[in-house]
C-alpha cells in the first residue's frame, strides 16, 4: 500500500513538474520572441538610422564646397553619306546621321589649391539608347575636328574613356585634357547607316542634314539619349562624379533644324541639376 501511493505521489509531481517546465519554457519562448521583435524592428532600425545619419552628415561634409562643375554643353548636329555612283544620273547613298558633343568643365582655378588641378579624369557607366534606324557608336574626337564628319572603328568607344592629363596647351589630341581643364571633352556620336542604298537622281547632294529629309527619315527614328559618369580625381586624391545625359538635338532654340538647315548647334547651359559630388 505504501508503494502505490508512493508511486502515486511520484506520478503527481512528475506531472507537476512537466507543467512547470512547459510554463517556463513557454514563458522563455515568448520573451525571446518578444525580444527579437523589439531588436529587428526598433533598435536594429534605430542604430540603421544612427548609421544613415552618419553617413548623410559625412557626405555632406564633403560636398560643402564645390570643387568641380559643369559650365556649358555644346552639340553640333549633322548628317552624311557615302555615295556610290550607279549611272551618271542616280547614286546609290547609304546615309548616316552625328553629333559631336564638347562639355565644358569648371575647375574655380582662382582657388589656386592642389584641390582644383586635376590628376586623373575618366568617364564610364557610358549606355545609348538604340534608335529604331540606324548604329550608334561613341568615338574619340580631338577640339580641332569639333563639327566635322571623320568617324573612323578604330577610334569608337567601348565601356569608358581614360584622358591622358597634360600641361595646358593649344592643341589637344583626342584624348587629352589639361589638368586645369582649360580645353572641353570631346566626344563623337556616329548613328551608323539609318538608311542604306537610297537612290537619288539629284545631281547636286548636300552631304549634310537635309538628306535625312530627301530620304524621308524621321526624327523619331534616331532619336537617341546617352548617359554616362565623369569621373574627377585631384592632386589630393578626391574623388568627385558627375551623372551626364544627353539627347541627341535635331533642332536649336532658335528654330533651326538640321532637316532645314543642314546642321545645328545647340548650346545647353541650364545644368543646375548636374554637380560634382564627393564620394572620398
Amino acid at each position: 500500500m505504501r508503494r502505490l501511493n508512493t508511486r502515486k505521489r511520484n506520478k503527481i509531481n512528475f506531472k507537476k513538474l512537466n507543467k512547470k517546465a512547459i510554463k517556463t519554457i513557454s514563458i522563455l519562448i515568448i520573451l525571446i520572441f518578444l525580444i527579437s521583435f523589439i531588436y529587428f524592428y526598433f533598435i536594429k532600425n534605430f542604430l540603421i538610422k544612427i548609421s544613415f545619419e552618419k553617413e548623410y552628415t559625412h557626405f555632406s561634409e564633403l560636398n560643402e564646397e564645390t570643387i568641380f562643375s559643369l559650365d556649358k554643353i555644346i552639340i553640333f548636329s549633322s548628317a552624311t553619306a557615302q555615295p556610290q555612283e550607279i549611272n551618271n544620273s542616280v547614286w546609290n547613298l547609304n546615309i548616316s546621321q552625328y553629333s559631336d558633343i564638347g562639355i565644358y568643365l569648371n575647375n574655380f582655378k582662382n582657388n589656386n589649391s592642389n584641390k582644383n588641378v586635376v590628376k586623373n579624369l575618366y568617364i564610364d557607366n557610358i549606355e545609348i539608347t538604340k534608335p529604331e534606324y540606324g548604329r550608334p557608336y561613341l568615338y574619340y574626337k580631338s577640339v580641332k575636328d569639333f563639327g566635322k564628319c571623320n568617324f573612323s572603328q578604330e577610334q569608337v568607344i567601348s565601356d569608358k574613356i581614360d584622358f591622358n592629363i597634360v600641361p595646358t596647351s593649344s592643341e589637344y589630341k583626342f584624348n587629352e585634357i589639361d589638368n586645369y581643364l582649360s580645353n572641353p571633352i570631346i566626344i563623337g556620336y556616329y548613328n551608323q547607316n539609318v538608311k542604306e542604298g537610297f537612290l537619288d537622281s539629284n545631281s547636286q547632294i548636300e552631304y549634310n542634314g537635309k538628306v535625312l529629309k530627301r530620304a524621308n527619315i524621321p526624327q523619331t527614328s534616331i532619336k537617341s539619349n546617352i548617359s554616362f559618369d565623369i569621373h574627377i580625381i585631384n592632386e589630393l586624391n578626391e574623388e568627385y562624379i558627375c551623372n551626364v545625359s544627353i539627347e541627341i538635338p535635331f533642332e536649336n532654340d532658335d528654330n533651326q533644324s538640321i532637316y532645314e538647315n543642314g546642321y545645328i548647334t545647340k548650346e545647353i547651359s541650364r545644368l543646375e541639376n548636374y554637380k560634382f559630388l564627393r564620394l572620398k
